[in-house]
């Protein structure tokens, strides 16, 4: 399985609601709008055939760490 389709193959940084993240073979920025929806701005993205799966573990990642659980 490709690096990237899981939550825990990601780091993330983020000042507050913006940020980065980063994979082994992928990198990009992200922002988190008023409305909390997470948008990724891909800066060595997955190819079309893995952007779904790419994006969604990304995601999780994101929201992992900028709203952990109590």
């Amino acid at each position: 399985m490709a690096s990237g389709r899981d939550a825990s193959d990601w780091t993330v940084e983020h000042t507050g609601d913006e940020g980065t993240i980063r994979s082994a073979n992928y990198r990009g920025r992200f922002r988190v709008d008023r409305r909390g929806v997470i948008r990724l701005i891909w800066q060595d993205g997955p190819e079309p055939q893995d952007h779904g799966p790419v994006s969604q573990a990304a995601k999780e990642a994101i929201e992992a760490a900028i709203r952990p659980r109590a």
